[in-house]
């Protein structure tokens, strides 16, 4: 049994060559990174206390003074307390993403089953860009497949596109707002977050194919639906049908959020190059 795991985690993972290049290593990314990352944000947009304060944590001054000392110590200016407990939520959203859990199983096989003591950034690279193609696969196979499907077959199908709409969601997010100086390269975060826009697109043009929440039916054909997604994500909006019930509209404003977020990844990739 195990020699038969060893060699389904070489299949996964691939050989690590010898002779690697040490600064192309990296430790676990599953849970340990998520673990990590939460440990460095709770030390984000905490205030140091003030001269007096600190005045009287050396000279030993009434204890009301180490009362303040505590409260002020852990206090941070309000909009750094959004940034923080924002970036807190980006974190925590990895433990729903189907990406940190298939993350986690690599780990289990690297580390557990071939005993290595880490992993190559291009092996990870390229098991999510095969995540990527697959993703985009299955969306391409609804929008067109959808239409045709038994509604307990379509009902599941939604299902598995919520997961993998925030596995997205929580991709752009992070590479907007979290870890957009330690990926791989700046130009792979840019490829990737575009690439991440034009599954949303597929895939919002398949919930709008079979919506039924418009004013017209301008989205019958997979073309018109795809084109409907499209205006929206560029935010043209022009010769589109109108929402008519509350869920047409509820997808509209999710997906203009995720352009939201691409844009964002953009502002932050643009000012971490030029910072750096």
């Amino acid at each position: 049994m195990e020699t038969y795991l060893k060699r389904v985690a070489e299949w996964f993972l691939g050989p690590l060559l010898p002779g690697y290049p040490a600064e192309r290593l990296v430790g676990r990314q599953g849970l340990a990174r998520v673990r990590i990352l939460l440990e460095n944000e709770g030390k984000r947009e905490i205030i140091t206390p003030p001269a007096w304060v600190r005045l009287g944590r050396s000279s030993g001054l009434r204890s009301g003074m180490g009362w303040a000392r505590r409260t002020l110590r852990h206090r941070a200016y309000p909009s750094g307390l959004i940034v923080r407990y924002f970036r807190l939520t980006i974190v925590l959203m990895n433990y729903l993403r189907l990406q940190m859990w298939i993350d986690q199983l690599r780990d289990w096989l690297a580390f557990g089953v071939l005993k290595r003591q880490s992993r190559t950034k291009e092996e990870i690279a390229a098991w999510r860009d095969r995540h990527y193609i697959t993703r985009f696969i299955y969306f391409l196979v609804c929008l067109v497949a959808l239409p045709h499907l038994q509604s307990v077959v379509v009902d599941v199908l939604w299902v598995i596109s919520g997961l993998f709409l925030f596995d997205m969601l929580g991709a752009l997010a992070g590479a907007a707002f979290v870890w957009h100086k330690v990926s791989i390269s700046s130009e792979r975060l840019l490829i990737t977050s575009l690439i991440n826009y034009v599954q949303l697109i597929i895939a919002f043009a398949g919930f709008y194919r079979i919506c039924g929440c418009f004013c017209q039916d301008h989205v019958e054909h997979a073309l018109q639906a795809v084109y409907f997604s499209t205006a929206i994500a560029t935010t043209v909006g022009l010769g589109v049908p109108n929402p008519a019930y509350p869920w047409g509209m509820l997808l509209v404003m999710i997906q203009l959020s995720f352009t939201v977020f691409l844009v964002l990844v953009v502002i932050s990739i643009f000012l971490s190059r030029l910072n750096s």
